[in-house]
């Protein structure tokens, strides 16, 4: 516990916020854990290749010592969260943050992991049921597939309590068929393995209120919103790149310095990529990717919330929209729809629907694709880029 102002048996505040969690004796042994690599993880390689991320030892030790913190200030809610994810299903790479946060916060907290080498419905129910799993963490559209399937009603998850996610935004829809489908509680987060730690957390009470936010900003991180043309801050509710600064931060990409100095400002902050805004009670909302913005005759559409409206229509179960060449328009919106099963789409339909919801300029002037599946990577983010090979029509036709 600490106060506000002088109590010589308690530390004070200021203390806090000026501390540095590196240990005093790691200076004596000659290891500089801040600046020593113990990891190379992969960035998610959704717009690239993936990268080697330097991860030193305090980036390791962060999430720990947060947890230590958090255990002190709240230690009731502590022991509610061990026996929450004192069993854990993992269907994830561990080669991200993602997967290799949990892995590593199971061992640190004394739980058990159960690894799933390949989903399927079915097994992933059968492991639930037969090693009595408490939590699961699950990226988006998995959870998606697990709320709605049927196959849920034939398996013991009596034991499960809470469904996790990250790598990729959940909608509040989707958030609020967790609750009301399956009576569980779902924790969404955002980060990434350039920050090798959770950058925000959206509790179950916070969602429940909030279900289209990432939550709230963890300890020992900040974060804010800056401008995408000129890197000037932005306020409340203003759409802006978000970046994100703290002693989890990577070293740099490995072999990389043009990477590295692309994403780490001479300041430490760490540039996403990410498009986003705060409110006034500081929850944070992700609206896009700067990448994957679309240039509508000098205007920036993000796919978001294109996929969003397209979610919404009757028989759509998975919908991806990308940017292509335009003769008139420079770029414009194409979405491609993967129709839910038995459904016959009715494309013309589907345009209007989402034309009499967007902006002139946001509507699907590319056109529509329906596809048996879209392209995901292995934390199940789109691949748009492999969306945008598959486009041949000449710019000169659109």
């Amino acid at each position: 516990m600490w106060v506000l102002g002088n109590d010589p048996t308690r530390p004070c505040i200021a203390q806090l916020m000026t501390h540095d969690p590196l240990p005093p004796s790691t200076q004596a042994e000659g290891l500089d854990w801040a600046k020593t690599v113990a990891l190379l993880p992969t960035s998610s390689g959704t717009t690239g290749l993936p990268k080697a991320v330097m991860v030193t030892h305090r980036n390791l030790l962060i999430n720990h010592l947060r947890s230590q913190y958090q255990s002190v200030v709240n230690p009731s809610a502590s022991e509610g969260r061990k026996e929450i994810f004192k069993s854990l299903l993992l269907v994830l790479p561990v080669c991200h943050l993602y997967g290799f946060g949990i892995v590593m916060g199971r061992l640190l907290a004394g739980g058990t992991t159960i690894f799933l080498s390949k989903f399927s419905p079915k097994r992933y129910f059968e492991v639930i049921q037969d090693f009595k799993v408490t939590a699961s963490p699950l990226v988006p559209h998995l959870i998606d597939l697990v709320v709605n399937t049927p196959l849920r009603q034939q398996y013991d998850l009596s034991s499960l309590k809470i469904f996790g996610s990250a790598a990729g935004p959940i909608s509040a829809d989707s958030v609020t068929s967790v609750v009301r489908k399956t009576g569980r509680s779902i924790v969404n987060s955002y980060g990434m393995t350039e920050s090798f730690s959770a950058v925000t957390i959206g509790t179950p009470d916070i969602l429940a209120l909030h279900p289209d936010s990432v939550g709230k900003v963890v300890p020992y991180i900040q974060v804010k919103f800056v401008d995408v043309r000129t890197g000037r801050m932005v306020g409340e509710r203003q759409e802006g790149e978000v970046c994100v600064r703290g002693p989890s931060i990577m070293l740099g990409y490995a072999n990389n310095p043009t990477a590295t100095a692309s994403t780490l400002d001479p300041y430490g902050w760490l540039h996403t990529g990410d498009v986003g805004y705060y409110d006034q009670d500081n929850f944070v909302y992700l609206t896009g990717r700067i990448k994957d913005l679309i240039k509508v005759k000098g205007y920036q559409v993000s796919p978001a919330e294109l996929e969003k409206v397209l979610l919404q229509y009757e028989g759509v179960e998975e919908a991806a929209v990308v940017g292509v060449p335009h003769r008139k328009m420079g770029e414009a919106p194409r979405a491609y729809v993967v129709p839910t099963s038995g459904t016959v789409l009715h494309l013309p339909h589907l345009q209007q629907f989402v034309a009499a919801r967007v902006a002139p300029y946001k509507q699907l002037a590319g056109g529509i694709k329906v596809v048996d599946s879209i392209p995901r990577n292995s934390t199940g983010k789109i691949l748009r880029r492999q969306l945008k090979k598959d486009f041949e029509t000449p710019a000169a036709k659109l």
